[in-house]
């Protein structure tokens, strides 16, 4: 009787040791299975993040390269195009534009006079249309007539009160300031080349009139891939009387011709003759576009 529960005692003993064996071999698995399946999602966890930056990178790099040719003088204008620039402080109807702009990959240059006068809300407009790609530009402190003020002025105290001053204060406000717009198209030969020391590029205006308009207006077409220190534009608004007949030809003849047009505006809404229509603008685009014209600042 004594050997029969001995030998039930050790029956159970080795299907207890048997049983703890298995338990352990088991939960081993297991914690190797969860180890072996961590370290697989991880591994792949670190190859998306991996292609991830790779794209981004490539999409990075391509970007870079659009347009950009290093032989070239400036080797991001390799394509003919258009420049839109803004005179003055009419920053709401500028603003108005930010959605088309976006919408069609525009990039324009906005000329900021008064910059002292700038509303807090005023402010913050030109900082979301800077952030979008546009170019902040000077256009002087009080928007003066450069020949009324050397009257009594010098030119060196022109360029300290009206240019430096106006630089200094937009950028005290956040802005890169690398561009400056003639108030009224107004300048001397002294003062653009005094300018160019303190800016890479200026722009001033030309006009069109009854015998040459403006496929034919030379000054306001530059080539691709040139630095152009100094530059001109055309009017776009009301008062200049260019139909969108004219500007579309003006198109046409920068897309033969491996150009880039520039042209100029104050307002949007105003009901004044400085001001060109939100459908114009979007009359020029559609145009630009069909004829595969790169937008510059």
């Amino acid at each position: 009787m004594k050997r029969k529960i001995n030998f039930l005692l050790l029956t159970i003993n080795i299907f207890i040791l048997f049983f703890v064996i298995g338990c352990q071999k088991t939960s081993s698995l297991e914690v190797s299975e969860n180890s072996n399946g961590s370290t697989i999602q991880s591994k792949e966890k670190k190859e998306q993040e991996k292609d991830l930056a790779k794209n981004d990178k490539s999409k990075e790099e391509n970007e870079h390269e659009i347009n950009y040719n290093p032989n070239l003088e400036n080797p991001y204008t390799e394509k003919p195009g258009i420049v839109f620039s803004f005179d003055d402080r009419s920053i709401y109807d500028w603003y108005s534009l930010r959605n088309l702009f976006k919408e069609n990959e525009v990039t324009a240059t906005f000329f900021v006079s008064k910059p002292q006068e700038l509303s807090e809300t005023q402010i913050q407009m030109l900082k979301r249309l800077e952030k979008d790609g546009h170019e902040i530009g000077a256009h002087s402190t009080e928007h003066l007539k450069l020949d009324e003020y050397l009257e009594n002025h010098t030119i060196e105290e022109y360029i300290d009160e009206e240019i430096i001053s106006c630089k200094e204060n937009l950028e005290g406000k956040g802005y890169t300031i690398d561009s400056y717009a003639f108030p009224f198209g107004v300048r001397t030969e002294e003062l653009q080349e005094k300018l160019e020391e303190i800016f890479p590029c200026s722009r001033g205006t030309d006009h069109t009139n009854e015998t040459i308009r403006l496929k034919d207006l030379d000054n306001i077409y530059f080539s691709c891939g040139k630095k152009h220190p100094f530059t001109l534009g055309a009017g776009i608004d009301e008062v200049y009387e260019n139909t969108s007949k004219e500007i579309e030809q003006a198109l046409e003849r920068a897309k033969e011709n491996d150009e880039i047009v520039i042209f100029y505006s104050h307002h949007i809404f105003k009901e004044d003759s400085y001001t060109t229509s939100f459908e114009r603008f979007e009359e020029i685009i559609e145009k630009a576009r069909e004829l595969d014209l790169e937008f510059y600042t």
